[in-house]
């Protein structure tokens, strides 16, 4: 059995050390202390941007589906409807990378973020 991701601990002994992640989560801006991820800084207009990256496990399903190498709304107009009728996520752009992690990179609308209660409170 492959072994998934693990935190490096102290005491190394603790209980935690052994368990298994399938997603590490940063939500630390551009500080971006997790240690051995790349970070490519864009500047523009103000975009609420999400990371993710899931192991990759090398399944027959996993194999089938097909990396995205960037779209933005403009240029895959239907890709972007078809996402918003079946998920109710608005995204302004995507992409997916399949090497050691399954890695994804999407910029969504602020509007759909409120409808799904990520952001609570809009002061700005």
């Amino acid at each position: 059995a492959e072994i998934g991701w693990r935190a490096e601990v102290s005491p190394p002994d603790h209980p935690v050390s052994q368990y298994e992640f399938d997603v590490l989560i940063g939500a630390d801006g551009k500080r971006n202390t997790l240690e051995g991820f790349k970070r490519k800084e864009f500047r523009g207009k103000l975009a609420i941007a999400i990371t993710v990256n899931f192991i990759n496990r090398r399944t027959k399903a996993e194999a089938r589906v097909e990396e995205i190498s960037g779209v933005a709304f403009i240029f895959n107009q239907k890709f972007f409807k078809d996402l918003l009728a079946e998920t109710g996520i608005d995204l302004e752009n995507i992409v997916y990378y399949k090497d050691e992690t399954h890695y994804f990179v999407m910029t969504a609308k602020k509007p759909s973020l409120i409808n799904k209660g990520v952001i609570i409170k809009v002061i700005a």
